[in-house]
């Protein structure tokens, strides 16, 4: 190893202080994440997240947290069942049922003129 001498007072006054931000351990310098904070401002996202209520607007964090609640009180990994659960939309949705008198047009409209000419076989 070498060793390095000391800076020359006439170095020291060309270079800025040195800024101390973490201790030999890599904590923040206290005064230096007051600092921080100060500048960043409020966040909006709140980091309490089911704690001031039992639901989320986050969707993620809310299936996440389901999740941890389903595999924490039955001791097993709920995960996979929950990806293998059939959910409504692969049955293809809710349905409404009508009749034919709902469905199909037995009068004139814009897209019905009375003059048009009917086609022998559709084109569209």
């Amino acid at each position: 190893m070498t060793e390095r001498s000391a800076p020359s007072p006439s170095a020291k006054a060309g270079q800025k202080s040195e800024v101390r931000r973490r201790d030999g351990a890599g904590h923040l310098d206290p005064a230096y994440a007051a600092r921080l904070r100060e500048q960043s401002g409020k966040s909006e996202d709140s980091d309490r997240a089911f704690v001031d209520a039992s639901s989320s607007e986050d969707d993620l964090s809310e299936q996440l947290g389901q999740e941890f609640i389903a595999n924490a009180t039955s001791g097993e990994d709920q995960t996979n069942e929950r990806f293998q659960a059939r959910l409504v939309e692969e049955d293809g949705g809710p349905f409404v049922e009508t009749d034919g008198a709902t469905e199909f047009a037995d009068d004139v409209d814009a897209s019905n003129p009375v003059d048009a000419t009917r086609e022998p076989i559709p084109k569209a």
